[in-house]
């Protein structure tokens, strides 16, 4: 009998022989090999819209990515991950939280945590967790529950509350 009925995937969208992919990584410091990848929604804190991005985790580095350009958004280091935030609903929903977050331009300011959707959310956290062990020699924290406090722009702090809906939607409000 099997703990997982599906077995997890790292490389999920296949990037590791992609050129495009191989732009990424000369842009950010080299191949990197890749821990996990996959299509995600990032939820904006300011009005709850969802943005496609990809999202790659590597052995150094946590990438976002516009899949429609494979334009580098957002690259951070392993070591700025402080936890990880899931709720306790099957709706996917995970947060990661940083302790700064350095961004592709320099002049860019904190951008505050990332709050996401994802249909593989145990694969993403279970992945992560392993990768940052490995680099940092830490155990990262995971948070399972409804209401956590999330990072906004500028470190502004953002109460977010996992909510039922109706009809078996799931959403996530600030307070």
């Amino acid at each position: 009998q099997k703990s997982v009925p599906v077995p997890f995937q790292g490389d999920r969208l296949g990037l590791s022989t992609n050129t495009k992919w191989k732009r990424v990584a000369l842009q950010t410091g080299g191949f990197t090999p890749i821990v996990w990848d996959s299509n995600v929604l990032k939820v904006n804190r300011t009005n709850g819209k969802f943005q496609e991005r990809i999202l790659v985790v590597t052995r150094q580095d946590i990438l976002l990515i516009d899949p429609t350009n494979f334009k580098l958004l957002q690259q951070f280091t392993l070591h700025t991950l402080k936890q990880i935030s899931v709720s306790t609903y099957s709706d996917g929903c995970f947060i990661l939280h940083l302790s700064s977050v350095p961004t592709v331009s320099k002049s860019t300011p904190m951008k505050g945590d990332l709050i996401f959707m994802c249909p593989h959310v145990i694969e993403v956290v279970v992945k992560t967790f392993l990768a940052v062990r490995e680099v940092t020699n830490r155990s990262l924290p995971i948070f399972v529950g409804n209401e956590v406090e999330v990072l906004g722009k500028d470190g502004e702090k953002i109460c977010v509350e996992f909510v039922y809906a109706k009809g078996g939607q799931f959403v996530a409000q600030s307070k």
